[in-house]
């Protein structure tokens, strides 16, 4: 039982020490980028498209 105390905490730890570096460093704000992307498609590549159940 000893042993899980012992490493839960260094997890804790770890954890702690990794949430306050991304606080003082600012790196956990979204830079705001959209992250999706438009496909344009000819009438040619529709007619190849094959749907497989």
């Amino acid at each position: 039982m000893k042993k899980h105390i012992w490493l839960s905490s260094i997890f804790l730890i770890i954890g702690g020490v990794g949430i306050l570096f991304c606080l003082l460093t600012q790196n956990y704000q979204d830079e705001g980028k959209r992250y999706s992307k438009k496909w344009a498609f000819s009438n040619e590549e529709f007619k190849k498209f094959e749907f497989n159940k």
